[in-house]
């Protein structure tokens, strides 16, 4: 509400109260901290908010939507993600099949793709034999930009089986761990801890016994090389907003 905090000049509503009567899309589930998962099973178990500032609650009635690229049964098991709340959320769950899991539909895609791609190109016909065989471990968006940097550098109008192998071979997806050699103990250390639960920089700062500081410069680190991402890209957002600061 107007003057709950400094900067505060206007009222505004938060997203559940905008999505009043309407539906709620949580993307990456997974990664959501837990003092916020206490709040998200207390606004769907009482069906209220209570603004920023006020201390009066607004009834609100919202379909929530959830995603992820977690086993959730996993995440409850190893306590990162609360199991009265993962009861809550999952009434109907439906599982996507991964790209590689459906082959014959990379074939309809790569066509869909290229169609919106400008200069127009088409595949050779040996070309489709190369699409279905790969893992595609960056599902659409590495289809996609693989088919945009083979139509771009195509000499012709066919897409050739030897371009896309030289793509996919520049698009596999590098190392996730460096030798402790190169990282250094504190750095492993900090990568294994990653990998335990979710934590705030200034857990981490605490469970290594190190400084904030320390911690925000190796976090910066291991963001640059794509390190983070492989525990969420929202843990990611949140741990790259902390190491600007």
């Amino acid at each position: 509400i107007r003057g709950a905090y400094t900067g505060a000049h206007r009222a505004r509503q938060g997203f559940i109260r905008k999505a009043h009567r309407g539906t709620l899309f949580l993307d990456e589930v997974a990664d959501m901290p837990p003092t916020m998962q206490v709040a998200l099973l207390r606004v769907l178990e009482e069906r209220r908010v209570v603004p920023v500032g006020s201390v009066r609650a607004q009834d609100v009635d919202v379909r929530v939507l959830c995603a992820t690229n977690r086993g959730m049964r996993e995440e409850v098991s190893s306590g990162r993600f609360r199991e009265d709340l993962y009861h809550r959320l999952n009434v109907v769950s439906i599982r996507l099949p991964a790209l590689r899991e459906r082959g014959g539909d990379v074939v309809l895609l790569a066509e869909h793709l290229l169609a919106k791609i400008d200069p127009p190109r088409q595949l050779h016909a040996d070309s489709y034999a190369v699409l279905t065989r790969h893992g595609w471990p960056g599902y659409v968006r590495e289809l996609s930009n693989v088919l945009r940097a083979a139509a771009l550098l195509a000499d012709g109008p066919e897409i050739t089986p030897e371009a896309l192998r030289g793509l996919l071979k520049r698009h596999q997806r590098p190392a996730t761990r460096a030798p402790a050699a190169v990282w250094g103990p504190r750095t492993e250390a900090l990568l294994g801890t990653l990998g335990t639960r979710w934590m705030s920089s200034s857990d981490l700062a605490r469970r290594l016994d190190v400084s904030p500081r320390t911690v925000n410069r190796d976090l910066a680190r291991l963001l640059q090389r794509g390190l983070v991402e492989q525990h969420g890209e929202a843990r990611a957002r949140v741990y790259r907003r902390a190491s600007r600061s």
